[in-house]
């Protein structure tokens, strides 16, 4: 009856403990694996690629422009963005992606979850893995952009119409 009564107690603490909040230790373990900070640049860069993209078209549809206008434009805008992401690398941004990712992991894994990624991450098999995911985020994004191109593109027309129809608007103004 003991061993039973042991047995019970010690499976019902192992089980609670794959529910239990995952200690900073792990945390800071798992962070020093996770590619975190790549994450947010590579976001954030993607984002001024495509305001960029968005600026270019604009103002290639802008007949009012010259062709110097609009490459000063551009020029204006490309150093806005390198601006950008320089005083983005700097320690208090890097301080701050770290404490995010740890407030973010620990209101979302368990111990156990916790664990598992650092026993996966912290292999050969787990490094190669994280080496390659960028590139595998990228070359699917590319790939699934390009089947659904003609999509994109219809929906690029009817975007012209509305930045039009925008300009019609605020030019009332």
């Amino acid at each position: 009856m003991k061993i039973k009564l042991l047995a019970l107690i010690t499976a019902l603490s192992l089980s609670t403990l794959g529910f239990a909040n995952p200690s900073d230790k792990s945390l800071d373990d798992l962070a020093k694996l996770a590619n975190y900070e790549a994450l947010f640049y590579r976001s954030v860069a993607d984002s001024l690629e495509n305001d960029g993209m968005a600026l270019a078209y604009a103002l290639s549809n802008n007949s009012k422009l010259t062709d110097d206008e609009r490459k000063k434009a551009m020029e204006a805008y490309n150093s806005y963005a390198e601006g950008l992401l320089k005083s983005l690398d700097t320690p208090q941004v890097k301080a701050s992606l770290k404490k995010s990712y740890l407030q973010t992991a620990k209101s979302i894994y368990n111990q156990k979850e916790v664990d598992v990624q650092l026993a996966f991450y912290g292999s050969t098999d787990g490094q190669n893995a994280l080496k390659k995911q960028g590139a595998m985020t990228s070359s699917y994004l590319q790939s699934a952009q390009d089947a659904n191109k003609s999509v994109l593109e219809a929906y690029g027309k009817k975007s012209e119409k509305t930045l039009q129809e925008i300009e019609k608007i605020v030019k009332k103004k």
